[in-house]
C-alpha cells in the first residue's frame, strides 16, 4: 500500500475512520479485514519468493492468518479506550511483531522531527476522528463534543502542515558512506565464502575510499568466526571504521571493523526479525531477535542501527526513541536487504538458501531484481541512500541507508 514512498504510512490512518463509522462489533471487524487483507497481501509474494513458489498455500495461510489477528482488536474499538487498546495491540509485540501496517506510521509522515510530541498528536488526532465519526453511526456522544473533536482535528491538520515545511531534510553524517555489494551464495564452499569476503573487501575499498565511517549490508557475512574477523582486520585502511551486517551466531548482528582489530562481539543485534522467515521459533537453528535494540557509541556519537523488518515495526521505533532522546545529532543507521524476485527467480528458493536461514546474499545464481530500501522508505519519507548509482543493480543486495533522526517514524527527540 503506497509502494516504496510516504502514501502508504499516511494512508494507514484511514484505518481509523473506517473503524469509527461501524455500528458494531462485526462491521468494525469487516472494516479491519477489508484494510488488512489488502495491505498484508504482499505476505503471498514474499513466502513465494523466500520459499519458493510450491509454498503458495502457506502464503495464503499466512496472509489470512496475519489478516484475521490483526483485524481482531480493532472489532472492539467502540470507544476511545478501545480504540487506544487496539492501537497498542497491534503495534506492539507480541502481536505486533507482524503490526507493519499500524496507524502509527503516519506519525513520521505526518510530524516530521516532532519527537515523542508529534506522536501525541498523531494519537490525539485519531482520537478525535473516532469520536468525531462514531456519532453518525448511533454512538452518540454531546455535541459540543463533537465540535471539539473537529477544531482538534483542525488544529493539528495546521501543525502536520507546518511541521512538513519547516522540518530540515535528512542527510548523511559527514565522512559517512554505504556500500552497495554484488555477491552469489557460498553454498557451502569454503573457498567461494573466502571469495565473497574478497569481493565484499574490495566494494569497501573502492566505494569508501576517503570516508570515516563505512557501513555494508544487512547481514552480507554469513558468519563472524575468527578467520573472517582475520581476514576483514588486514584489509580496512587506517582511520576507517568499518560497519557490517554478519550473522554473528543466532542473531542478525552489526559488527565493527578498525584497522588490524575487529571486535568479535557485535556493537547490536536485531530486536525484530521476519516471522517465519530468518526467525521461525519452532526450528532450535534459526535466527533469535533481542527484543531491545540499544544504541552504540561510534566515535563520539551515539548510533542506533535498523536492521531490515525492523524499518517497518513500530515498536522497535518506540524504542529507538527512547534511546536517542535528549542527544542531539545522534544517527539513525538503516540497512537492509530489502529485495523481491519474479517468479521465474522464485522457484526452488528455499533450497538454495542452504544454512543461511534466507539472508539475501545467499540468493540463487540468477541474480534478484532489488528495489532498493523499499522497505525502509515505506517507513521513513526522508530517508537518504548514502550512494545512488542512478539505476536498481542487478543483484541480490542493496545500499545500506543513512539518515539523521529527522523525520522518524515516531519520535525523535533529537532533531
Amino acid at each position: 500500500m503506497g509502494g516504496a514512498g510516504p502514501i502508504g504510512p499516511l494512508f494507514s490512518i484511514l484505518l481509523v475512520p473506517a473503524v469509527a463509522t461501524g455500528r458494531n462489533p462485526v462491521e468494525r471487524l469487516t472494516a479491519a479485514l477489508g484494510y488488512y487483507a489488502t495491505g498484508c497481501w504482499p505476505i503471498v509474494g514474499a513466502v513465494a519468493g523466500y520459499w519458493g513458489t510450491g509454498h503458495a498455500v502457506v502464503g495464503l495461510m499466512a496472509w489470512a492468518a496475519c489478516n484475521v489477528g490483526l483485524a481482531i482488536p480493532w472489532a472492539l474499538a467502540a470507544n476511545w479506550r478501545g480504540l487506544l487498546f487496539a492501537l497498542a495491540t497491534t503495534a506492539l509485540p507480541p502481536l505486533g511483531v507482524i503490526g507493519w501496517l499500524s496507524p502509527l506510521n503516519a506519525a513520521g509522515v505526518l510530524f516530521p522531527g516532532m519527537g515523542w510530541i508529534g506522536l501525541a498528536l498523531a494519537v490525539g488526532s485519531m482520537l478525535a476522528m473516532h469520536s468525531a465519526l462514531s456519532v453518525p453511526a448511533g454512538q452518540g456522544r454531546p455535541r459540543l463534543f463533537v465540535g471539539a473533536s473537529w477544531w482538534t482535528l483542525l488544529s493539528a491538520a495546521i501543525v502536520a502542515i507546518g511541521a512538513n515545511v519547516l522540518a530540515a531534510p535528512a542527510s548523511a553524517p559527514h565522512g559517512w558512506v554505504g556500500v552497495q555489494t554484488h555477491i552469489l551464495p557460498s553454498k557451502g564452499n569454503v573457498l567461494r565464502a573466502i571469495q565473497n569476503n574478497q569481493s565484499i573487501i574490495d566494494a569497501g575499498l573502492a566505494q569508501g575510499k576517503g570516508a570515516r565511517v563505512v557501513i555494508f549490508p544487512e547481514a552480507v557475512l554469513e558468519n563472524w568466526l575468527p578467520g573472517t574477523r582475520q581476514q576483514f582486520a588486514e584489509a580496512v585502511p587506517p582511520g576507517q571504521i568499518w560497519l557490517i551486517g554478519a550473522q554473528a551466531g543466532r542473531s542478525d548482528a552489526v559488527v565493527a571493523v578498525t584497522h588490524a582489530r575487529a571486535t568479535a562481539m557485535p556493537l547490536a543485534k536485531a530486536a525484530g526479525l521476519l516471522l517465519g522467515g530468518d526467525w521461525q521459533p519452532w526450528k532450535k537453528d534459526t535466527l533469535r531477535p533481542t527484543w531491545v535494540q540499544h544504541a552504540f557509541a561510534l566515535g563520539g556519537t551515539r548510533v542506533w542501527a535498523a536492521l531490515c523488518v525492523e524499518q517497518v515495526q513500530p515498536w522497535t521505533w518506540l524504542g529507538a526513541a527512547g534511546e536517542t532522546r535528549d542527544h542531539r545529532g545522534d544517527v539513525q543507521r538503516l540497512v537492509s536487504a530489502a529485495w523481491h524476485c519474479s517468479a521465474r527467480d522464485s522457484e526452488g528458493q528455499r533450497e538454495r538458501l542452504g544454512e543461511t536461514h534466507g539472508n539475501a546474499d545467499s540468493m540463487g545464481d540468477e541474480p534478484l531484481i532489488c528495489r532498493r530500501a523499499a522497505t525502509a522508505k515505506r517507513v521513513l519519507p526522508t530517508i537518504v541512500p548514502s550512494r545512488d548509482t542512478g539505476s536498481p543493480p542487478a543483484a541480490p543486495r542493496t545500499a545500506c541507508i543513512l539518515a539523521r533522526t529527522r523525520r522518524l517514524p515516531y519520535a525523535s527527540a533529537i532533531d
